[in-house]
Formats: C-alpha cells, sequence, structure tokens
C-alpha cells in the first residue's frame, strides 16, 4: 500500500559504529527518532529539532539550554559545523532553506561562526527569482517569521562555498583537509582527534548517491572512503553524519569499522 510503502521510506536510518562514550541520552534519541521518522515522507525537510538533537548529542556534558540561551561551552571548545546543499536551480530553493535551517539553527545552539562551513550549490538568498530578496524560508512564496538568511543579530549567513565550485570533489578535499595553498583558514575544516563533528547533506539522492548540479555525483563508496580517512587522519573525535534526501540511507553502505565514533542518521531508506 501506499502507507507502508510511505512509511518504509521514511525510516530514519542509523547504520554506523556508535561511539561507546555517545552517552544513554544519545542511543535513547536514535531509537526514538527512528519510530518518529517512520511517519516522515521521503524529501520532505528534516525535523530540525532532529538535527539539533543530533548536535546535541554529539557533546559530552550534562548542561541545558535554550535556542535564544546556548553558549559556546554547552558545546566544548571544539565543535565544528559542514552544512552542504547540493542542489543547483532556483526550483530546488528547498533545499537552500533546510542547508541554512540547520546552521542557524547551529548558532543558536552556541556554535560559532567561524565553526561553520556552508557549501550551497545555488544561494537563493539574492536571485533575481526570489520574490523575498535577501530572505529565505523553507517554503518558497511563504514568508514566515524567521529569514534563515540572517542571524539573530541582523547579519547575513556565511556562504563559504557557492555555486560552480560545490562539487564532491570539493566536498571530499574539504572534509579530509586537502587545501590549495591559497585556500583561506575562514574556509578550511581545522578540526582534530579532540573535535566534535556535526556532517549535513540535503539534496536529490538515488541508489548509494548524492546528486551534485545535476551532472555529478557523491556515491557511496566515496563518501565511506572519505570519513576513514578523515578517522586516519584522525579528523574527529566523534561524529553526526546526517543525510536528508531520498534513497539517502543507501549512502552508508560502505561504512564499516574504519569508521567508527559516526553515528549515521538518514531522512529515507532505500525504496
Amino acid at each position: 500500500s501506499k502507507s507502508k510503502a510511505a512509511s518504509a521510506c521514511a525510516k530514519l536510518v542509523a547504520i554506523a559504529s556508535i561511539p561507546t562514550n555517545l552517552g544513554a541520552a544519545g542511543l535513547l534519541f536514535a531509537v526514538r527518532t527512528q519510530r518518529t521518522r517512520e511517519r516522515h515522507r521521503c524529501g520532505s525537510t528534516m525535523r530540525l529539532s532532529a538535527a539539533l538533537w543530533c548536535l546535541a548529542t554529539a557533546t559530552a556534558t550534562g548542561a541545558t539550554a535554550t535556542a535564544a540561551t546556548a553558549t559556546d561551552q554547552y558545546y566544548g571548545e571544539d565543535t565544528w559545523v559542514v552544512v552542504v546543499g547540493a542542489s543547483r536551480y532556483f526550483a530546488n530553493y528547498r533545499h537552500a532553506g533546510n542547508a541554512l535551517a540547520v546552521r542557524k539553527a547551529a548558532r543558536r545552539f552556541g556554535v560559532p561562526r567561524d565553526r561553520i562551513l556552508v557549501l550551497l550549490a545555488e544561494d537563493p538568498t539574492l536571485d533575481a527569482r526570489n520574490p523575498m530578496r535577501g530572505e529565505v524560508y523553507l517554503h518558497a512564496n511563504q514568508k514566515f517569521t524567521d529569514n534563515l538568511a540572517v542571524d539573530d543579530d541582523g547579519s547575513y549567513a556565511d556562504v563559504d562555498y557557492a555555486n560552480e565550485e560545490v562539487t564532491p570533489e570539493l566536498v571530499r578535499n574539504l572534509l579530509t583537509g586537502r587545501y590549495d595553498a591559497t585556500t583561506p583558514k575562514s574556509k578550511r575544516l581545522d578540526s582534530n582527534e579532540h573535535s566534535n563533528l556535526f556532517v549535513y547533506f540535503t539534496g536529490h539522492g538515488g541508489d548509494e548517491f548524492l546528486k551534485f548540479h545535476d551532472a555529478d555525483e557523491l556515491s557511496a563508496k566515496e563518501l565511506a572512503l572519505t570519513f576513514a580517512e578523515m578517522r586516519a587522519k584522525r579528523r574527529f573525535k566523534r561524529c553526526i553524519l546526517v543525510v536528508d534526501t531520498c534513497q539517502a540511507g543507501s549512502l552508508f553502505k560502505y561504512l564499516d569499522n574504519s569508521t567508527s565514533g559516526i553515528l549515521a542518521m538518514a531522512s529515507a531508506k532505500l525504496g
């Protein structure tokens, strides 16, 4: 039936090795979220509450915080966030909205601007086709009270890489620390073996791939090799990897013990 297919498509997938020091709260969240996400439709926006909880479980503190009062200390001094919107064309406005929403959530939870890297294959903020130029919401042509393109202090969100430069190769190089000598420090992921890392992908997905610009793909094997290299280079202590696409769970197929320390979560499974 359609309801069964939608439920199967929407199950949250937690596949990679879960670190033993994640804590009871983190493990409980993963189980509970898997159940609630069964009702979530393939291709729709991943719940921000889930993304925020993912970010919270990457820490080892017992402090409480709200979006308005979170501090850097809540996540420790070494938390990094990488947000990737892989879809080109204004018609994929919602994917840029997803990415900017996750970025803004991270800011409200106290992650400093210089610890957040945003990659958007298409930034609709100042696009001539945007009916509310300078503003981005989770749905085009529908204004809400929370402009995702602007931080709470009124400054515009930083987009570190945009348009044609956002490619699978760039993502792999950024995550593994393979930089050109001219790459400024502000565009580098300077994480280490003590870092908490949150990586979010949104866009169009298929069986074992994430599409970039309708012309290129990041494959499940490439993703696994990237995170294996990151682990070997000690690029993180704990990592939460979230893929928010159709068929998202298929991207985790090749994650194994070489990528331990990762909690992988997807908005849909293959089907």
